[in-house]
């Protein structure tokens, strides 16, 4: 519910300035729908969902099939907020990517790292970046065909040496 209320928060101005209705809890006959978004008949609806939550899966297979049924749309997001579950964050990943290469028709998936971080300020970076060994390989070139060449003559180098 917390999240719900800050995206609520988030999205006001937007939502007025481009004549949108916002709605929570819309409920058309299958449950509440945590978001939905419309302007006239064009609906979208938005399930939002931890990672820590066991029905995830079902959350992007069923739950927000069914809502959009019910507001009879095509038009479904599907957040999930990532709180450091890599399994399970992988496993929609597949399940998403496979949709799309089977040209089965899936909601939109948005995944929002929401994992503490640290500041810039106290970050340090694991290994130092290495340098440049100065002993790079350099391909043979083949220079008979720059014999005579004036180089100044090319604006490179304005010394008058010829190759």
């Amino acid at each position: 519910k917390t999240v719900q209320r800050l995206f609520h928060l988030c999205a006001m101005y937007y939502v007025k300035q481009n004549n949108l209705d916002l709605s929570f809890e819309s409920n058309a006959g299958r449950g509440p729908i945590d978001v939905k978004l419309s302007r006239g008949n064009d609906k979208t609806v938005i399930e939002i969902k931890l990672s820590s939550n066991p029905r995830y899966l079902h959350g992007y297979k069923c739950q927000v099939e069914e809502y959009a049924k019910s507001e009879d749309t095509k038009q479904r997001i599907y957040v999930l907020l990532d709180l450091g579950n890599p399994v399970r964050i992988a496993k929609i990943r597949t399940e998403h990517d496979k949709n799309l290469r089977e040209g089965i028709s899936c909601p939109e998936l948005i995944i929002i790292d929401t994992r503490e971080k640290l500041s810039a300020s106290k970050f340090e970076l694991e290994e130092p970046p290495q340098l440049i060994d100065d002993a790079i390989e350099l391909q043979e070139l083949d220079t008979d065909c720059l014999s005579g060449l004036d180089l100044g003559d090319l604006g490179i180098f304005d010394c008058g040496v010829a190759v």
